[in-house]
């Protein structure tokens, strides 16, 4: 590695050479993003040394890259505001130079005067270009390349992206054990089950090994094959061990009985309790051919004692040395059958391996197979094809069509890059192992490119995802020659960056491997430089005294212990040391003496303060210090699902309750879930008093029906609503009530929507219990926690992995001497060779040990230096001697790896060489923290200003009614009407009579009832209105499927009785005489048709004044609301059809009249039509479909083509003569309002 040793020049943003590969090494708060900013701007204007000398680059022609979303937008934003930025700077003038930074104007200072203008325009333009920009993360740029360029990557043109694979993944490992072992008899049956008992024993096995399947070797026997072999093999070999064991045990036994009786064996060693039970099982082994192992504890005295060598511990001193025993060959025996047994353990463990490796190839075949089949890919396809491709025949060309696409590159933490990241842009712009780069004409077209490579490899801590170090290594090579490095720290104080220098280039200097383990000082390719600071204008100030920079607490060794600390020990007295020192920090805040001196004191605040932890476990035991003492925190981690919270545990047996309200069992659960809070007594009441208990099983019962009526989130919101969660839950102190509230809320969403994809309540809850299950599984769940403005202001814990980009005034490790150590029995385990090769070994020995640790080691050193960067004004850093052997980052860096009792000296040596280090006393206490809040003046209040609406919309007829209330449907939507249908029907407040049981009057009332008439309407006239006359079972059966999807099967049968009496029942058309056709005589038909018209300042009042003129003879009405319709005007009508050459527009209505038909008369559906307006609606509904048979029919007459409007008002129209109401307007009011919404306005418009 010591070839790679190249040492890192001073950048320059602004004389930076930006040709061929360039290498920039970004220390921890030096600027990165600013710089990646800087450079854009230089390449938009064409400034300085760039492939092509003078050439101005366009957004969409600079491609940068990144790893997440989240970094995405951050640098969009970034790159907008300095291209803003210095947009202003050059149309300002020679003298305006205020407010500007120097880089800006030096490069202002390079173009004349006179090209300032054009360079302004160029940069605005280019920051108003953002949203057009080639700013992504690294998959989504790859899925891109592979549509574009479809033809020279050999891709489908439209392929599905599949976020989650995990599913499919699972499925195929289910698959691989059902399949080969279900084939296998009884006996290899047993044999394979005792590798992996279940489908999901071999997905946690094969977890580590899929990402590995390229380095695996090719298994060519099947399964059964290997285990039949093996099997075999053991049988043979275990019966020859047997053998003599057989008559062995029986001698053995004798001997020992013998030996005692006559008292030559001491009693303590061999006891007559126990050699008994060994002989047994000996017997019981020799005799059983299938048993591998006696049923002997592998810890047990029998395999010291019975030996040559041990027997003499159990033989008295002065007895006889004569005994048989002594010298019988079992004793011999029991040695060799150790080693034996330990043989055919490897063996078994060698078989393991090779099924593993098996399954491997076998489910990551199938897994490719079934995505090609589905047209599916996955993020990481993505880059697999694209890498495929560049490397294929035709790559070259490939690459250079990318290549002019995008001939500059900006590749964003590089660091965290992987073999395959690397490879393919190595295949574009060039290293020592690409395609030739050659053009189509011969020429290298590399020379007209720049790819900057921008990363720390010191904070490459992401090797659990797939990033490698030896892959930056080789970038690193490969841009020999320009290699840059910023070298100023704007991030941290003063005596925060000295600190951090000191203490690494302490370790370099005195480590023989440096401080990163990769060799010493002058020979790393990943050598420790020291940066300077720009510094802080504020200055962190402790009882009116500038606090050291970094302190560290080092706990002595257990009292009477000498092994060091246990994990666990360690964790919770680190965790109270530290919030006893928080604590004290806060409370001095308070007073006045701990904060932040600038131009004005600012006390320190539990949201100046971060935790940095390295797991769940560390983060749960701070968080219970803090919390005993009063300190609010949150916990920012990695992947934190909302299914993970206890509010998705209680909202699971809410549900439960609600879908089965008759299981006190149930209902009780859920009324004693921790969220809801109630008390004992009230808990205790509902078992112990009849009424309260019948009260709260009526309650649920309610909820059941509300769930099946209106859907999941308005049951919810009774639920929360009913039990005052909004209350009980703000009103807590600790603050966990906001937290736990928003957690409900959001879930009841996510039920909700995925309520719409799902039949019935119990459907429901198994997907609920699904994603509960999935939370606990790291990655597999997606919806995330929300997080809450109130966060901003408490303590943070937070993972060092999740702070990298991150920084906090102040910041404490707590853990920083925990060692996340390698498991020896969990194979296989990966590592590098000497050539920077990922290796993968199934064998543990002491050479892998010191690789695989070593490797370790690495990582947690840079994973430190991670976490002692994050702070701006100073560190606190726990440390102390555990149990663990392994060596831990922070031992290294101090150079006691040896013995870890040294700690504290070495520290106590740092302190006297640095003023800005200091070794703090441990002590804990309980005191808590006393918030004091700081009164506010409050202001007057605002005053709300008028809303200036927007001159062009779209609207529908639900959104013109002057009933038309506020919903959560979007009026884009075909529900939208029918939602506001149901929520506005006309219900009688006092009814004479309730309607006859099973009857239609009786059918279930709202939006969820009204939805499903409309969509089995809607599927009917699909399907076919006469086929379904013809073939009822077939209605029956969608009738049925519907209806148990809602748990409505008591009216499966009504429902298809009453559906095939309106197929049948005549329509009184207008204008006809004698019976009109029925549903099922209907020749041409077309459902739920969409509708746009164009509206030019139609005056909504005058519209409603002709409507009324000329509709419902009219019959009073409520007024529309003025207002101007400009915009579109849109809609859904449920059928239009054609009958004796007229059209006709249909509309179903779910509106409950009465208990029976006869409410149904003309008369009580006409004041219905007014009360509603539905006149409004079928008028416009009208002109829609006159505007359409005027542009369809050559010959088109309203008078002649025109057939009106048919409301079908469901519940009564099964009777001849009641529930349809129809009407046609007269021609002057269409063609009236059809000139109006052309914009040709006329008298009263």
């Amino acid at each position: 590695m010591s070839q790679s040793a190249e040492q890192a020049r001073p950048l320059e943003a602004l004389s930076l050479p930006m040709r061929g590969n360039v290498l920039i090494e970004a220390s921890a708060g030096t600027g990165k993003t600013f710089t990646i900013a800087s450079l854009y701007v230089r390449l938009i204007l064409g400034h300085g040394e760039l492939p092509q000398a003078g050439r101005t680059y366009l957004p969409e022609e600079i491609l940068v890259v990144t790893f997440t979303e989240a970094a995405t937008e951050e640098l969009r934003d970034r790159i907008r505001a300095r291209l803003v930025e210095a947009a202003q700077c050059f149309a300002a003038g020679a003298h305006d130079s205020d407010g500007f930074d120097q880089s800006l104007l030096d490069i202002r200072a390079e173009y004349a005067a006179d090209l300032w203008p054009a360079c302004a325009q160029r940069l605005q333009w280019a920051a108003d270009s953002m949203d057009l920009a080639a700013i992504s993360t690294i998959h989504s740029w790859c899925y891109r390349m592979l549509r574009q360029h479809a033809f020279g990557s050999n891709s489908l043109f439209q392929q599905t992206l599949e976020e989650d694979t995990s599913l499919l993944m699972r499925s195929l490992v289910r698959d691989y054990w059902r399949i080969h072992g279900f084939a296998l008899d009884q006996t290899l049956a047993q044999e394979w089950v005792s590798h992996w008992k279940d489908p999901d024993a071999l997905e946690k096995a094969l977890k580590g090994l899929l990402k590995h399947a390229d380095l695996l070797d090719e298994e060519e026997q099947e399964p059964s094959a290997m285990l039949q072999s093996v099997r075999a093999q053991r049988l043979a070999v275990l019966a020859a061990i047997k053998a003599p064991w057989q008559q062995w045990a029986l001698d053995l036994h004798r001997a020992i009985d013998d030996a005692a009786q006559r008292g030559l064996t001491n009693g303590a060693r061999l006891r007559s309790g126990s050699y008994p039970v060994w002989m047994a099982e000996l017997k019981a082994w020799a005799h059983d051919p299938e048993q591998i192992l006696p049923n002997i504890k592998a810890d047990s005295s029998f395999w010291r004692t019975l030996t040559l060598d041990g027997i003499g511990t159990a033989w008295k001193k002065n007895a006889t040395q004569e005994h048989p025993l002594l010298t019988h060959p079992a004793l011999q025996g029991v040695v060799h059958l150790q080693e034996a047994l330990d043989e055919i353990e490897r063996e078994q463990q060698q078989l393991n391996q090779r099924l593993l490796q098996h399954a491997a190839r076998w489910v990551l075949t199938r897994f490719e197979e079934v995505k090609r089949q589905r047209g599916l890919l996955g993020f990481d396809d993505f880059l697999k094809r694209l890498r495929q491709a560049l490397y294929e025949k035709r790559g070259q060309t490939l690459a250079q069509r990318i290549r002019q696409q995008f001939p500059i590159a900006l590749v964003d933490e590089f660091q965290d890059t992987d073999p395959q990241q690397y490879a393919i842009f190595a295949a574009i712009y060039g290293d020592s192992n690409s395609p030739s780069g050659m053009g189509e004409d011969g020429q290298s077209s590399m020379l007209e490119t720049a790819l900057l490579l921008i990363g720390d490899p010191k904070q490459a801590i992401y090797g659990f995802r797939g990033a490698d170090i030896h892959t930056y290594l080789q970038a690193r090579r490969d841009c020999a020659g320009q290699i840059y490095t910023l070298d100023r720290n704007y991030r941290s104080s003063e005596e925060m960056v000295k600190t951090v220098n000191d203490l690494f280039t302490h370790a370099d200097e005195q480590q023989t491997l440096g401080a990163f383990l990769f060799g010493g000082r002058g020979t790393s390719p990943i050598p420790f430089q020291r940066v300077e600071a720009q510094g802080q204008a504020r200055q962190w100030m402790v009882k009116g005294a500038a606090s050291p920079a970094l302190s560290f607490w080092a706990l002595p060794p257990k009292e009477g212990k000498t092994s060091g600390w246990s994990k666990e020990a360690y964790q919770d007295q680190i965790a109270d040391v530290c919030a006893t020192h928080i604590v004290e920090l806060l409370n001095l805040g308070q007073q006045g003496q701990a904060g932040f001196l600038g131009e004005a004191f600012a006390p320190v605040m539990p949201g100046d303060i971060a935790v940095l932890v390295n797991n769940r476990d560390e983060a749960h035991a701070m968080r219970r210090a803090l919390r005993r003492r009063g300190v609010r925190s949150v916990y920012l981690s990695d992947r934190e699902s909302v299914y993970a919270t206890q509010a998705a545990r209680d909202m699971q047996l809410w549900l439960t309750a609600c879908a089965d309200p008759f299981n006190v069992s149930a209902v009780s659960s859920a009324l004693a879930t921790s969220t809801l809070k109630l008390s004992w007594s009230e808990l205790d009441a509902v078992h112990q008093e009849a009424q309260v208990g019948e009260q709260r099983l009526l309650q649920f019962q309610g909820y059941q029906m509300l769930w099946q009526r209106q859907g999941v989130l308005p049951l919810l919101r009774h639920f929360i609503q009913d039990f005052a969660l909004p209350a009980r839950l703000l009103a807590e102190k600790d603050g966990g009530g906001e937290r736990l509230l928003t957690d409900v809320l959001h879930l009841a969403e996510l039920l909700q929507e995925a309520s719409a994809l799902l039949e019935g309540e119990w459907a429901l809850l198994r997907h609920l219990a699904e994603e509960i299950a999935a939370a606990q599984e790291p990655g597999r769940s997606g919806a995330w926690q929300m997080r809450l403005e109130s966060d901003e202001h408490l303590l943070k814990v937070v993972t060092v992995h999740k702070s990298k980009g991150l920084q906090y005034p102040l910041v404490f490790l707590p853990f920083a001497a925990g060692v996340r150590k390698v498991n020896e029995k969990r194979p296989p385990w990966s590592y590098h060779d000497h050539n920077g090769q990922t290796q993968l070994s199934f064998s543990w020995n002491e050479e892998l040990a010191q690789r695989v640790e070593r490797e370790r080691l690495a990582e947690d050193l840079r994973k430190l230096y991670v976490a002692l960067t994050r702070a701006e004004f100073a560190t606190w850093v726990g440390m102390a001697p555990l149990k663990e052997t392994a060596t831990s980052a922070l031992n290294y860096l101090l150079g006691c790896s040896a013995d870890a009792s040294l700690q504290g000296e070495r520290v106590q040596t740092l302190c006297t060489e640095s003023t800005s280090m200091s070794l703090l006393p441990v002590t804990v206490d309980e005191q808590s923290f006393s918030y004091q809040q700081q009164t506010q003046t409050l202001g007057e209040p605002r005053l709300s200003r008028p809303v200036l609406r927007q001159d062009w919309r779209i609207t529908s007829y639900s959104a013109l009614s002057v009933h038309a209330p506020k919903t959560a449907v979007d009026e884009d939507s075909p529900r939208a009407d029918r939602l506001w249908e149901e929520l506005t029907e006309n219900i009688p407040d006092t009814p004479q009579q309730k309607p006859a049981p099973g009857s239609i009057h009786a059918f279930h009332r709202g939006a969820m009832a009204g939805n499903m008439l409309h969509e089995l309407l809607e599927w009917m006239a699909h399907e076919g209105f006469a086929s379904l006359a013809r073939e009822p079972e077939r209605l029956r059966d969608t009738v049925a499927r519907r209806c148990q999807r809602r748990g409505w099967s008591q009216w499966i049968d009504p429902l298809q009785d009453w559906l095939m009496r309106l197929l049948r029942a005549p329509w009184p058309l207008h204008g006809l005489t004698g019976c009109g056709p029925c549903l099922a005589e209907l020749g041409q038909t077309l459902p739920e048709l969409e509708f746009w018209v164009g509206t030019t300042r139609v005056d909504v009042d005058a519209l409603d004044r002709l409507v009324r003129e000329h509709t419902l003879n009219g019959l009073a009405r409520p007024r529309l609301k003025p207002q101007a319709l400009n915009g579109r005007l849109k809609g859904f009508i449920d059928l239009v059809f054609e009958h004796q050459g007229r059209y006709y527009i249909a509309d179903y209505k779910s509106n409950y009249l009465g208990p029976d038909h006869r409410s149904y008369d003309h008369e009580s559906m006409g004041r219905a039509m007014a009360k509603s307006r539905y006149d409004l609606q079928f008028v416009l509904y009208l002109l829609a479909l006159h505007r359409l048979l005027k542009q369809r029919l050559p010959d088109y007459d309203y008078a002649k083509h025109m057939g009106g409007a048919v409301y079908v008002f469901l519940r009564g129209a099964g009777e001849p003569g009641y529930g349809i109401y129809s009407e046609c307007p007269p021609q002057i009011l269409i063609d009236t309002l059809d000139r109006w919404f052309d914009g040709q306005a006329g008298e009263g418009a």
